[in-house]
């Protein structure tokens, strides 16, 4: 009985760490764990909490009314110019409009940041992110690395999975591999999603034609590739038949992690080949995605 109480306490500590739930009731969080800014540990987890909650309201549109008129002028400018983005523009040919609207575009990001956190009475907390971002982000990115908190940024994710891939590969555990893999070109694409107008645009369409709204961040893998076709993002903003087809096919592979669907499969081991065809896909985007999108993608090598 003992050993069933230890296994009980372990599993709920291991549970407070890793499940997506404490992060969606940022008014029991605080009753739970107080709001002292002054705390390190509070500090991280309610601002995890508060970025969770607001990256979830701008995927759903809460922001529609204010947005849409900066990203109707910045259509309006495009349309004048025979574009359709703002990445088209050749260097130097960018009207200064258009950076003082994106401008815009990021101080109503941090202003409905910072209201968020007022929402809570988390005032200290609004102050210090809206009058010093920078020295606010830089304390919640170094209590994460110092204190090891769950809390990872999607560069770090991406490289812990290539590794594990890379080892799984050496000992010839393919099936491991290639999983590891498509997770990590996954997160190669939801960096960028995350950032990019032109994903922004595409999601938040889709997300008020549908009655199940759905988050940024539980987007699978087949959603992502779908909507960078569809917002013509790189890879995807040529016509290319190939290309579509090797990144249906690394959708395919990372799919076989599913019992089912590897029953039902008629080739349904993944051996070095599909590995060496997953390792080619990821180092080919790893290599020229964040060249291409390069106002938005972090890399951490």
């Amino acid at each position: 009985m003992e050993e069933i109480d230890k296994l009980k306490t372990a599993l709920n500590e291991y549970r407070k760490q890793v499940m997506e739930a404490p992060f969606s009731d940022v008014q029991k969080l605080i009753e739970k764990y107080g709001a002292d800014i002054n705390d390190d540990w509070v500090f991280m987890y309610l601002s995890s909490a508060i970025f969770f909650e607001h990256e979830k309201l701008w995927g759903e549109d809460k922001y529609n009314k204010e947005l849409s008129p900066i990203n109707n002028k910045i259509d309006a400018i495009l349309r004048k110019y025979g574009l359709r983005y703002v990445e088209e523009f050749s260097p130097g040919e960018k009207p200064a409009e258009i950076d003082e609207l994106l401008k815009n575009y990021d101080d109503l990001w941090d202003r409905k940041q910072s209201l968020l956190f007022e929402k809570y009475g988390l005032d200290d907390f609004a102050k210090l992110y809206l009058n010093d971002k920078e020295s606010y982000l830089k304390r919640f990115e170094k209590i994460n690395k110092n204190n090891n908190y769950p809390r990872q940024s999607l560069g770090e994710v991406v490289k812990e999975l290539e590794i594990e891939a890379n080892k799984c590969s050496k000992i010839q555990a393919f099936n491991a591999a290639t999983i590891l893999l498509a997770s990590a070109i996954e997160g190669l694409l939801l960096d960028v999603a995350q950032k990019d107008r032109r994903f922004l645009k595409v999601f938040i369409d889709r997300n008020n034609k549908n009655k199940k709204k759905t988050e940024i961040l539980s987007l699978s893998l087949s959603q992502l590739i779908s909507i960078f076709k569809e917002a013509k993002i790189y890879p995807f903003n040529e016509e290319n038949d190939v290309k579509d087809m090797v990144f249906e096919v690394a959708n395919l592979v990372r799919n076989l992690i599913h019992p089912g669907r590897k029953i039902k499969a008629k080739r349904p081991k993944s051996t070095e080949n599909e590995y060496v065809f997953l390792k080619n896909i990821y180092t080919y985007l790893k290599t020229n995605c964040h060249k291409e999108n390069s106002n938005y993608f972090r890399l951490y090598d």
